[in-house]
């Protein structure tokens, strides 16, 4: 064989690892959005229940005694 062939091996080898690390570079990408959104959503998620449970906290005392009001209305 000549030195062209070796060349041209060596030149295809290069190549399809290029093409390679591209692939397994974008399929890193793709896992790491799909992490960072569902980390987000979650994020999200506690946040809002964390409102609720805060707006939930403030408000007890007042619909506590609504709600007690009411029974010894004989509404509730």
């Amino acid at each position: 064989m000549s030195y062209i062939t070796w060349i041209a091996r060596a030149f295809v080898a290069a190549v399809k690892g290029a093409i390679f690390m591209v692939i397994r570079r974008d399929a890193e990408n793709t896992q790491k959005a799909a992490d960072m959104k569902a980390t987000v959503k979650a994020a999200q998620e506690t946040a809002t229940t964390e409102t609720a449970m805060a707006s939930a906290a403030v408000n007890a005392p007042t619909t506590d005694a609504a709600l007690d009001a009411r029974l010894r209305g004989g509404t509730a």
